[in-house]
Formats: structure tokens, sequence, C-alpha cells
């Protein structure tokens, strides 16, 4: 029984292409909609998600330079900034929480190679050796930077892939040197070309020079501290005690800030939700002028076949027989533009990963199922709701009354 209903209206449909068409198109639009802008937004998540992860996700703190707030009246009685000193402070009283604590330095400086004399201004950063293993950085050349060069401040550095090629172009970059801020730094090593661009921290890996943090050219103070803790859900401790410690070493002067990058990812998770919903509003408008186009073509079906109606009620055909006939034309209709709409919006979300892709190779293509399985279930209520009053007009129809309609 479904089977000859859904012949017969596949047969109807086709008989008129045209305005079957248009109806579609508009139910396409809604469902490509949800389907495309809902997975380039969850590409975008899962590629910031990814990036973070890889620096520790929601168990990496970071400790930042602020202007004073609270304490800004205070600020005569303490002049300083991040130090090593709060640094070891905070690893001593969170010794068993903290997975990793390690302080940097970041500036800028005109690179010159000693040899070749060509320059090249990008960022140096002063850290530790744990560095490294914190921030997934793999050494291509070389080694990294050990404990010695850190507690004798030893001159040597660790630069970038890009970098390498730019100031040896013609020779080896190990045992080369760079000098700086009137100091040589022997090269020790060379990190392998980095791809992951998700979180830069503020410069490009692959320019940038790495050396100890006590090496002469670094000066006092540091600009950041990043710990990670053993477990998730201890982030909010370590801030507690760290901005503890900080309150008393800094005289109550809070020129200091702590970014949670667990706050930080459900707040994204948090405007994510908000924005499908957005999505979820706009694409309802199409769907809901496609339902009323739905609903229009059914009206104008349900006049012109109105001598079939009447000789088939004639024939013996039952009320509810003539509402499912037409109610399936509604929703067959509808899922016609929505399967269209599913196709059209995954191909839109492939083609802008591509694009994307190119420009940031770390992009994380994802397809979202839900969004999928909502915009075909939409358009079927669709389909369902606006083709019910047509379907239900047609099958109250009076045989007689159809058998004389002209």
């Amino acid at each position: 029984m479904f089977g000859d209903f859904l012949r017969l209206s596949l047969r109807q449909l086709w008989a008129h292409r045209l305005r079957s068409f248009l109806t579609v198109l508009s139910i396409m639009i809604g469902a490509g909609a949800i389907v495309a802008m809902t997975s380039l937004a969850q590409s975008g998540l899962d590629t910031l998600t990814q990036g973070i992860e890889a620096i520790g996700g929601t168990r990496f703190v970071w400790i930042l330079p602020d202007s004073p707030k609270l304490g800004k009246n205070k600020r005569s009685n303490y002049v300083g900034g991040l130090t090593m000193g709060d640094r070891t402070a905070i690893a001593q009283a969170d010794a068993a929480y903290l997975d990793m604590i390690v302080a940097d330095k970041r500036f800028y400086s005109e690179l010159v190679d000693a040899d070749s004399g060509g320059n090249l201004v990008t960022t140096v950063l002063a850290t530790e050796p744990q560095y490294f293993g914190a921030f997934k950085l793999p050494i291509g050349q070389g080694r990294a930077l050990t404990a010695e060069d850190l507690a004798f401040g030893s001159r040597v550095a660790v630069i970038g892939s890009e970098l390498a090629q730019k100031l040896f172009p013609h020779q080896a970059a190990l045992g080369g040197e760079v000098r700086f801020r009137g100091d040589r730094y022997r090269v020790v090593g060379v990190l392998a070309p980095h791809r992951n661009q998700n979180v830069q921290l503020g410069y490009e890996w692959n320019r940038v020079v790495i050396i100890p943090v006590t090496a002469p050219a670094v000066g006092a103070g540091i600009t950041e501290i990043s710990l990670t803790v053993r477990q998730t859900g201890q982030s909010d401790r370590a801030i507690r005690i760290a901005n503890a410690i900080l309150q008393q070493r800094h005289h109550g002067v809070d020129d200091y800030q702590f970014l949670d990058f667990g706050g930080l990812l459900k707040n994204f998770f948090t405007a994510f939700a908000i924005m499908k919903l957005v999505v979820g509003l706009i694409a309802s408008v199409a769907l809901l002028i496609g339902g009323v186009g739905v609903m229009n073509i059914m009206l104008v079906a349900v006049n012109e076949r109105m001598r079939e109606i009447g000789l088939r009620k004639a024939l013996g055909a039952t009320r509810a027989v003539i509402l499912r006939q037409f109610l399936i034309e509604a929703v067959v209709l509808s899922l016609f533009g929505s399967v269209l709409g599913v196709a059209s919006g995954l191909g839109v979300a492939e083609g802008a990963s591509a694009v994307i892709s190119l420009i940031n190779d770390s992009w994380v293509p994802s397809i979202s199922l839900p969004a999928v399985g909502i915009a075909l279930v939409a358009s079927a209520t669709v389909g369902l709701f606006f083709g019910w009053y047509p379907a239900k007009r047609a099958a109250e129809l009076e045989p007689i009354a159809c058998l004389r309609h002209e």
C-alpha cells in the first residue's frame, strides 16, 4: 500500500517538475544552511580544542602580567612584575599537584648571522628546558636546551626551521652563531618544521629563537609562567595557591592575571551552542518559507485533482486513504529538499575546509552529524505540518462535488 502511495506521489511531483523544484529549493536552502554553518563552526571548535589539548588542555593555566586593579593604590609599595622567584615559590607550594611549570620571557630583537652578516627581526624566547616537552616542540637537528645550559646561563640557542634556512642558506645551522643584544649565541639545535599552528602563543614557532632564561641578554623579569596541573579539575586550586603567593610577594599589587584554558574552552563551547541556536533560527526561516511553498503547491494539487479525488472516493477510497496520499506527497517533497540540502551543505563545508586548510594546515575538517539528523527530521516535520491542511481538505471533499468540478 505504501509503495503504491509513494509511486503515485513521485509521478504527480514529476508531472509538475518546475513548481516542485522551486518548492524543493527553499527547503534545500534551509537544510543546507544548518549543515554547512554547524559543520564549519564544529571544525573551528575542534581545531582550537586540538591546539589547546596539545599543551595540556583543560589542565593548562597561564599567568601573565596585567595592570593592577584592586591593588593599584599600592603600586608605590612594589615595582616589579613576574620574576623567576615567583615561579620557584609557586612550584614549591603546589609541587604535589603540578605536572609542569615553566617560566619564559619574550622580546623582539634583530638577529645577526655572525658569519654572513645577514639579519632578521624575530621573536627571542628565553625559557627553561622543560618548555620543549610542555609545548610539544620536536627537535629536528641537534638538541634542546639542557639543565646545564640553564644553570650556567650558557650562550646557546635553538632556532626555528624557517629561521635556520634564512640565516644559514648555504651552510649547516648547527654550530653557527647568531648575535643580538651584543652577545653571540651558538646554535645547538633546530626545531623540526612545526605544523601545529592552532595555538601560537603570540609568535611563529618556525621563526623563533629559544635561549636559556638565565642567559646574559635576558635581564631581569619574565613575561609569563605556564603551568599544567596533574588532573582535570585542579586548575581552580592551583590558581588560588598561585594567587595567594603572588599577592604576598607583590605586596598586594595584583599586576598579573590568570588565563584558565579550561574556562576558556567552556566559554567557547557556550558560544558554539549559542551560535548553533542562531543558525537554527536563521535556517528555520528558510524552512518556514519552504513549508509555505509546500502548503501552496499541495493546495494547488488538490484543486487540480478534484475529479481524481471524487473518482477514487466513488470507488471506495476512504478519507484516511486520501489523507495519507497527500501527506506522503508533502513529506516526499520536503525530504527531497532536505536530502539535496544536506548534500549541498556537506559540499560547502568540505569546500570551505579545503580552502581554509591551504591557509592553516592544522585546520580540522569536521562534519556535524547531529546537524544532518536535525536537518532531515526538521524537513520531514515541515512536510507533515504544512501538508496536513491540504491533505485534510482533500480527504473531506464530497465525491459528487468533486466529480462536478470543472
